[in-house]
């Protein structure tokens, strides 16, 4: 029973291990039109068939586009959102294999 025990753990710690299903960038943006500076977020797929199933920025702190989720995103594909009146540092974006974090610690 011990050694299932152990087994168990083994297997969930390193599956939590994993590597990343997406790929997370930044970027700033001006809006010619209404002159306000707003942040792009990009989220692409660099796995076959990811599910994006929430975004969160700054923890919560941060206003972001309205989207429809889940989505799934097939290889290559991407889903971009904008961020207002925030200055991102951490995006977090739950999947459905896993919750990734990026921080922006050095973007400005």
């Amino acid at each position: 029973m011990k050694k299932l025990f152990f087994a168990l753990i083994a297997c969930s710690l390193l599956s939590a291990c994993s590597d990343p299903d997406i790929e997370i960038s930044i970027y700033e943006k001006h809006d010619p039109l209404f002159g306000i500076r707003y942040e792009l977020l990009k989220i692409k797929a660099i796995e076959d068939d990811v599910t994006i199933e929430e975004v969160v920025a700054n923890r919560g702190d941060c206003r972001l586009q309205k989207i429809k989720l889940p989505r799934k995103l097939s290889f290559g594909q991407s889903l971009s959102l904008g961020a207002y009146e925030c200055d991102v540092i951490e995006v977090q974006v739950r999947t459905d294999s896993g919750t990734w974090t990026e921080s922006y610690d050095d973007y400005r």
